[in-house]
């Protein structure tokens, strides 16, 4: 980071000892942002990680559910087809009656 700097017109009539001060007081600053911008780095790392994990836990489980889904619709099919021939088992249709007769 580039090193801060007293600039202006009036940098120039302050006396030297408050100069000084000023400057250290600059100095502290930088550093104290510098850290800041590596604690504020890590901490968006940090929830950039979680965000991505968290992205393929839902992911997982939608594809469990798919699956699931799947699965249950096949189920629901394979039962319709029981239920119809059951059902044309007990309650025959009548046009079959009429032309067996």
């Amino acid at each position: 980071m580039a090193k801060r700097k007293l600039k202006g017109r009036n940098s120039k009539r302050i006396p030297q000892h408050k100069k000084e001060k000023m400057e250290k007081t600059l100095e502290t600053m930088g550093k104290n942002r510098e850290a800041d911008n590596v604690v504020l780095r890590d901490l968006l790392v940090n929830k950039l990680k979680w965000a991505i994990a968290e992205k393929e836990k839902g992911a997982k489980v939608i594809e469990s559910h798919s699956i699931v889904i799947e699965r249950t619709k096949r189920i629901m099919l394979k039962l319709e087809g029981i239920i119809m021939a059951f059902d044309e088992i007990l309650n025959p249709p009548e046009k079959k009656e009429k032309k067996e007769k």
